[in-house]
């Protein structure tokens, strides 16, 4: 077994290589200026999932406050970064699982229910920000469906492939 000091150092590198990924992911922005506010959709939520099933929670959620607000800082999207901070940590909080697999039923349900809360949290804060005009324009839109579904089905697809050479079981207990 590893000392506790290596192990943190091991968490703080995957969690810094989760927190790129979710920057990547964020950044490729799809429909980029469809939404009414402005905003963007994007497939950075499937990697906010992995590292949640992957890493210890507190790793986690710094992977996908960083890495999702990073992307809102350097796509010009400052405005959203307090939201971003709240949803992004309590979606990885809600996916967390210390289960031995990446798609154990906890995490598939509960990665679901974590993309809704994005939609509605960001949809609060939008309502706040621009009004209700804004938020209504971009419920009927149903662009923010994309980004719930995409990165589910993407979380989906990686989760498989991570069970299937038993990255948790294998290459992570050595951590």
């Amino acid at each position: 077994m590893k000392n506790s000091a290596s192990r943190k150092l091991r968490y703080l590198t995957l969690s810094a290589m989760f927190a790129a990924v979710v920057y990547v992911l964020t950044s490729l922005q799809l429909f980029k200026g469809l939404l009414p506010n402005g905003g963007y959709v994007h497939i950075g939520d499937a990697a906010i999932f992995m590292a949640a099933s992957i890493l210890p929670s507190p790793y986690a959620v710094c992977a996908g406050v960083v890495g999702a607000s990073l992307a809102d800082i350097l796509s010009g999207s400052v405005g959203w970064v307090p939201a971003t901070v709240v949803i992004k940590a309590v979606m990885a909080l809600l996916v967390s699982s210390k289960s031995e697999s990446v798609l154990a039923k906890r995490n598939v349900g509960m990665s679901l229910a974590a993309s809704a809360f994005c939609a509605a949290g960001y949809l609060a804060y939008e309502l706040m920000i621009y009004g209700p005009g804004s938020a209504f324009a971009t419920l009927i839109s149903f662009l923010w469906l994309v980004q719930l579904i995409g990165s589910w089905a993407v979380f989906m697809g990686f989760g498989y492939a991570m069970d299937k050479v038993k990255i948790k079981g294998t290459v992570l207990r050595k951590i």
